[in-house]
């Protein structure tokens, strides 16, 4: 069926006869079959006080989905995707469920190339851009517009256990100006891949505080093999007057822009960019995978947390907990505007670990590279503490710029000791104060000599000499990459546990051991930023 506002609703819904309205369309979507597809017309608008579209339609399969998209009307040349907007508080953009308090599976369903304005934009949301509910399955949501809702995109669990949204899509898509969420929810192989989510979450849920706002925030029942990839997050949880509650600094990031509670199974996040150079408060964490409920057990077994480029965030740019055998690996971590905090580049265990949690055991975490500018005396490049044994942390390099203080330390290992450890060796730890003075490690000063860490069984191999890295700045996407072959990083990485890259980053069994994230190969490459339309 073709949908154009020149159209007619007795119109057959072809190219050259298309229907008009809203509210055919969802009588079409009601009785659609397999294969179906319903399209707009690009540069087309509609408005409506309810919903755009609410269907339990339980036809669609995932090899022949129910399409709802775009098509291009004759003589028209542009771009401009079909835009639907809300006009009432409630009214979503899509919205997948039966009603009822039995849940019936439903699949099979295609939403791409649209833009959807909720209230939001205008007036006081309390609705999802969309919602899939009651046990939905092969969602895929490619190319959309969304803003001016509560929550942009929620996958929400059923009624009955185990009818949470699963293998659900969410690409390419532009996830903006929502008062609360970008995403939340979660479910069996969810993706969410290669988005832009900019300023979500900036007004106040009931007088909530802003640090329970997120970009992305990953809960549901407990599922398995979830996967953040390739997105680019700015703004996250910005606190303005208009935001409903006071806080201490106004226009800063006060949410995590990504955020797992919960229990979630081989969790990967991995080549994101996010970047909150525009101001953070210390709340504004990077990444945080941890408990976050205090009235459940929870635990991350297995998640990954890789390539990531993180800009500017809060007090911790990598905040870990309850997550047994995961693996914190290839990250850029950089603090490059003296931020007037404590910061800590990778923690673990997070503060939020509670007695019934899992246990972080058999943590690795390699190859990061962190740099921090102006460095108070608390800060800290990688905290791994307290619990756990056979952790590994190797070949991660830390970059204390000259305006560091010489209290601040590389590493905080409090209450274990090295026999918790695999392998705790071949780090580089440096400052490029005119002294060259900072603190190894909140135990021990220094990296060698008697008292030493190396005379207490840490980073043997470890080096304090300068990696010749370039320094990270906006002109050169906040690279670490290493300025010269003669680095000290260049080589001389872990024997046996390091991942070894060839020419332009190709994995390879014979390539060079190196020290920190990614020295030959390039940046993450984020989407930009579209330009709205």
């Amino acid at each position: 069926m073709q949908t154009c506002k020149i159209g007619n609703d007795s119109n057959p819904g072809t190219p050259d006869a298309p229907k008009l309205s809203l509210a055919h369309a969802r009588v079409i979507l009601d009785n659609a079959s397999a294969g179906d597809q319903i399209l707009f017309a690009r540069n087309g608008s509609w408005t409506s006080v309810t919903s755009a579209f609410w269907t339990g339609n339980n036809r669609g399969t995932a090899a022949k989905p129910i399409v709802i998209g775009d098509y291009t009307p004759k003589n028209y040349t542009g771009s401009a995707k079909p835009l639907i907007t809300l006009t009432g508080p409630q009214a979503s953009c899509l919205v997948i469920t039966n009603g009822g308090a039995t849940p019936v599976h439903k699949e099979g369903f295609v939403f791409k190339n649209i833009k959807c304005v909720g209230i939001g934009a205008t007036g006081v949301a309390d609705a999802t851009g969309i919602n899939t509910y009651n046990d939905v399955s092969d969602v895929l949501l490619d190319n959309l517009d969304i803003s001016g809702f509560s929550i942009g995109v929620y996958p929400a669990d059923g009624r009955v256990a185990g009818t949470v949204t699963k293998s659900l899509t969410l690409r390419n898509s532009y996830i903006h100006d929502n008062t609360t969420q970008g995403f939340l929810g979660g479910g069996p192989n969810l993706l969410i891949e290669n988005n832009v989510f900019d300023n979500n979450g900036y007004i106040s849920d009931r007088g909530k505080s802003l640090d329970r706002n997120h970009h992305i925030y990953l809960t549901a029942e407990k599922f398995t093999g979830a996967v953040v990839r390739g997105n680019k997050l700015t703004r996250s949880a910005v606190c303005t007057p208009a935001s409903g509650i006071t806080c201490a600094t106004q226009n800063q990031c006060y949410g995590v822009p990504i955020v797992a509670h919960g229990t979630v199974s081989d969790l990967v996040i991995e080549n994101n960019v996010i970047d909150e150079s525009s101001g953070a408060a210390p709340g504004c964490y990077g990444i945080q995978v941890a408990p976050g409920y205090g009235s459940i057990v929870e635990a991350f077994p297995g998640a990954i947390v890789r390539g990531n480029r993180l800009v500017n965030v809060g007090g911790n740019a990598i905040d870990i907990g309850s997550c047994p055998n995961c693996v914190i690996e290839d990250n850029v971590i950089a603090w490059t505007n003296s931020p007037n905090m404590t910061v800590v580049g990778i923690n673990a265990p997070s503060g939020n670990v509670g007695s019934g949690d899992a246990v972080d055991t058999s943590l690795t975490v390699r190859n990061n590279s962190i740099y921090v500018s102006g460095a108070d005396a608390y800060s800290r490049g990688i905290q791994l503490t307290s619990t756990g044994t056979a952790h590994n942390v190797i070949n991660n390099l830390i970059f204390f710029a000259s305006n560091t203080s010489a209290s601040a330390r590389c590493f905080v290992t409090t209450d274990l000791g090295i026999a918790k450890f695999n392998a705790f060796d071949y780090n580089l730890c440096y400052s490029d104060r005119p002294d060259h003075m900072v603190r190894y490690s909140q135990a021990y000063a220094t990296l060698t000599g008697t008292g030493g860490a190396q005379a207490n069984g840490f980073d043997v191999h470890g080096k304090n000499s300068n990696p010749l890295i370039t320094v990270p700045v906006p002109g050169n996407d906040y690279s670490m990459a290493l300025s010269s072959l003669n680095s000290p990083a260049a080589s001389g990485g872990h024997p046996a546990l390091s991942k070894r890259l060839g020419y332009r980053g190709s994995f390879s069994p014979n390539g060079p051991m190196f020290i920190g994230a990614y020295p030959y190969r390039p940046l993450v490459t984020a989407p930009s930023s579209p330009t709205p339309n």
